[in-house]
């Protein structure tokens, strides 16, 4: 179970990493830079890669779901506490239009 979620984990990621890569040459090619959702777009891959690397260390550690789920907890606690990872809401997904970013 847990590995076919890291699969479509590592997919999102990809995914993310794409829209990413397309929503900054886009503000490039219009010379027009919204640092916060570039901000907020990054938020989303490291996010995976966060929960990727929690469940690789799950499946090494043999860790239950549930186990899983408190370190989880747990680590977004700390992050949220040490304000070293500001939680900053959603974004939209970027699929190459950048008009509705506009306003």
């Amino acid at each position: 179970m847990m590995r076919r979620h890291l699969i479509a984990l590592d997919e999102r990621r990809e995914a993310n990493l794409r829209d990413l890569g397309g929503l900054a040459l886009e503000m490039f090619r219009r010379d027009s830079v919204s640092e916060r959702l570039l901000w907020n777009k990054a938020a989303e891959v490291a996010s995976v890669d966060d929960e990727i690397r929690l469940i690789k260390r799950g499946l090494e550690e043999r860790r239950t779901v549930d186990e899983l789920d408190q370190m989880a907890r747990e680590t977004a606690l700390e992050t949220h506490e040490t304000g070293e990872f500001p939680a900053l809401g959603g974004s939209e997904p970027f699929h190459g239009n950048l008009d509705r970013y506009d306003g």
